[in-house]
């Protein structure tokens, strides 16, 4: 074997070894998303400029919207209710980062719309969408608000 092939070899050796471990990285990266996934998630609250805005899941059913302010990450997909719209986005995972695509949404008319969030700012907030977190059972979607401040969007399980 030449010097040359030698060199050749070697070099597609450590290109090989770092794609496994760039492999390795990515999927370690999607696994940490895992809880998060084929999950009912209800928006119960948004944080932001030291201001908290509540929603009162029982409330919110018993002036028809249940379902309201939902999201579920499936097969690449972030998808759910607005009010009164689905929706449905691309979404990518990497690491503690999370990007949502622009929401397609159905097109029906908001006779009324819940107090403290319309359906448009809550869209807006996806979007924005920069990170997320798992703790105390809750899912945390950290996003910006239109004028550029900080904002989680908390969510709980369904069953929770």
């Amino acid at each position: 074997m030449t010097k040359k092939n030698s060199l050749f070899f070697g070099v597609c050796a450590l290109a090989a070894a770092l794609c496994v471990c760039l492999a390795a990285a990515c999927a370690s990266a999607g696994a940490a998303f895992e809880p998060a996934l084929n999950t009912d998630w209800f928006l119960a609250q948004i944080e932001s400029d030291g201001a908290i805005i509540t929603f009162n899941r029982g409330e919110l059913a018993d002036e028809g919207f249940a379902g309201a302010f939902s999201i579920r990450f499936a097969e690449g997909r972030a998808a759910g209710l607005g009010a009164p719209n689905r929706y449905t986005g691309p979404y990518t995972v990497k690491g503690a980062s999370l990007s949502i695509g622009q929401p397609a949404a159905t097109k029906m008319l908001a006779l009324r719309q819940p107090e403290g969030l319309t359906e448009n700012a809550y869209f807006a907030f996806l979007a924005r969408t920069t990170g997320w977190r798992l703790a105390d059972g809750r899912l945390f979607l950290d996003t910006r608000t239109e004028e550029g401040g900080a904002a989680s969007l908390v969510f709980a399980r369904a069953s929770d």
